[in-house]
């Protein structure tokens, strides 16, 4: 069992902010279910930050599937015996011209970042509320709140998450489950390394963000990994229904150029 008695499910945990939240919650003292769509990066990952498979499994996650989501959670259960946390990072990116976009693109992204994080929230609800103190953090993004061009189904589904986010808090409140989201700035992590090996993003834009964060750097998985941490913490226990924006103040900059 987990030296703090408490178990973490994250979705898309192999790699970038996910990979950094699992080893956030496995340094604090969690048990650790690691879910991605590959299986075979899910338990590399989950070796990587323990490699006695005691407190860190690695498991397929699919999150398009209700199917699949179900039986993360119930694979998570049986291995730990509780879940306390649930982690919604899973994600893609699908940049393109939105007056070219076609239906199946809408809603592949639509579908794996906003009615995956459902899917996961609603498999996870009964043993959550079992757990007699549940959470569930979501990966909103400021493209939630702001407009990015070529990119209006992450924009549209991570506005989504924000309001999936509220409703659910109000409604699970007396069933003693919390829940919140994180939106997060511009992040160092593989999804911009793909996103600049296929040219949706320059080196040129890159530093043109960076010009605009007024911390004047992009965050590192780390620093929003200990957000989704301390959202899921008791020292949050009275936090629900909140979108924690973690992006050196970009969306507030009003001196930007």
């Amino acid at each position: 069992m987990s030296p703090n008695g408490r178990v973490a499910l994250v979705t898309g945990g192999a790699g970038g902010i996910g990979r950094a939240t699992c080893q956030a919650f496995f340094d604090d003292g969690y048990a650790v279910a690691l879910t991605d769509l590959e299986l075979e990066s899910a338990t590399s990952a989950a070796a990587a930050i323990d490699p006695s498979a005691v407190r860190v499994i690695g498991l397929r996650g699919d999150v398009t599937s209700t199917a699949s989501v179900e039986q993360m959670v119930t694979d998570t259960v049986a291995r730990f015996g509780r879940l306390d946390a649930l982690v919604n990072v899973a994600g893609v990116v699908g940049p393109g011209p939105s007056e070219a976009l076609p239906d199946s693109e809408w809603q592949r992204l639509i579908d794996i970042h906003l009615s995956g994080a459902f899917r996961s929230a609603r498999a996870a609800f009964a043993a959550l509320e079992a757990s007699g103190a549940g959470s569930v953090v979501s990966i909103s993004s400021i493209a939630g709140r702001t407009g990015f061009s070529f990119r209006v189904a992450y924009c549209a589904a991570k506005a989504g998450i924000e309001g999936m986010t509220r409703a659910l808090a109000v409604e699970w409140a007396k069933r003693g489950v919390r829940v919140n989201a994180v939106a997060p700035g511009h992040v160092r992590t593989p999804m911009l390394d793909y996103s600049l090996a296929i040219g949706s993003v320059t080196e040129e834009t890159v530093a043109a963000r960076t010009n605009r964060i007024p911390l004047g750097r992009y965050a590192q998985p780390e620093e929003i990994a200990a957000a989704i941490l301390f959202l899921c913490s008791p020292a949050a226990s009275y936090i629900t229904g909140e979108v924690l924006c973690v992006d050196g103040a970009i969306t507030v900059n009003a001196d930007a150029p």
